[in-house]
């Protein structure tokens, strides 16, 4: 049978009896089946029961009684007015006409329909890759923390590699599950954002004035794009047995301060990971501070102070990685 619904994000107040009124600009919602009816009017008519029964709603079908979560307001059911967080049982029957409820369903379904209705808008997308991009920061400066003990020699990295490996299964896979997932996410979302974009505006400016831009933001896609085929080069280069780029054997996780050894022994290696690491750079330092702006974060008073912290842990994180390759170059790490 046709039931109305009243969509739950509207939040409208209800007054007594079959009358209520709808907060301006917010949405009304009529389902029959699957067809819906969407209005935008300050009010819903004067005379609720009138309009329901012009467009057809005379009985109501609801749910078993615990699926009904919340109900707002009802109007007239079974020859009786209902309290705001009344459930009906749906064997209840009334020929007057129907009752009006907040939604449905439960409050899972609430929850992920609204967290997937954010997660399309710019904002939604923008949140999810500031907040992915937060744990890849996290796990980019623990591995340059990690790497940098090959400057203690190969005793103490080839145990600490070891030490890695030996974590317990749920921590060490369980780790790398999510920094894969915050990977994946961080760029889906770029991807995403990027398109739309580009889709809003399909014919581009004219003419383009980037005075107020900064390096960083003019070259994010690019540093983007160069550090996602950099990532899939790394963990070829190092990762994963077999497949070393270069002219070496891949010794396995127990050596890999001969690994990294070996692998930083080949110029052109050590050129694209300086290349690469600077390029972290860049991306770092603009997506630090767009993390900010994304989380509401921001102020005129304090935004140096922010851009300041920026820099700081921009370079200082293109510094320490940069030294790495730099190592094995000037022989000290060998």
């Amino acid at each position: 049978m046709p039931v109305a619904i009243l969509s739950d994000q509207n939040e409208l107040a209800f007054f007594r009896d079959t009358h209520c009124r709808c907060p301006r600009g917010r949405h009304d919602e009529l389902v029959v089946g699957d067809h819906e009816a969407r209005s935008c009017s300050d009010t819903l008519p004067d005379d609720l029961e009138v309009a329901l029964v012009e467009h057809g709603f005379r009985h109501v079908d609801l749910p078993r009684p615990q699926l009904v979560v919340h109900v707002r307001s009802l109007g007239r059911w079974a020859g009786e007015h209902r309290r705001p967080g009344t459930v009906v049982d749906k064997r209840e029957k009334s020929s007057d006409p129907i009752a009006f409820l907040s939604h449905l369903t439960t409050w899972k379904v609430v929850a992920m329909k609204k967290a997937l209705s954010f997660l399309e808008t710019t904002i939604g997308k923008k949140v999810v890759m500031a907040l992915s991009g937060l744990v890849l920061f996290g796990f980019v400066i623990a591995h340059m923390l990690g790497n940098l003990q090959v400057l203690m020699g190969p005793e103490v990295f080839n145990a600490y590699a070891i030490g890695m490996h030996s974590l317990p299964a749920p921590i060490f896979w369980g780790g790398r599950a999510v920094i894969l997932i915050a990977f994946v996410l961080h760029v889906t979302m770029a991807l995403q954002l990027v398109t739309r974009t580009a889709a809003a505006r399909p014919v581009p400016y004219t003419k383009k004035k980037n005075e107020r831009t900064t390096y960083a933001a003019l070259t994010m896609k690019m540093s983007g794009l160069t550090l996602l085929f950099f990532v899939l080069y790394h963990l070829a280069h190092f990762t994963f047995p077999g497949v070393a780029m270069g002219a070496y054997e891949h010794l396995g996780y127990t050596q890999v301060y001969s690994n990294f050894v070996n692998g930083f022994s080949i110029p052109w290696v050590t050129a694209l990971y300086v290349a690469a690491m600077i390029s972290l750079g860049f991306h770092l330092y603009h997506g630090s501070f767009s993390l900010f702006q994304t989380l509401g974060l921001v102020h005129p008073k304090r935004n140096h102070i922010i851009k300041g912290a920026a820099q700081i842990v921009a370079l200082t994180v293109t510094t320490g990685n940069i030294i790495l390759p730099l190592s094995v170059t000037f022989g000290l790490v060998s």
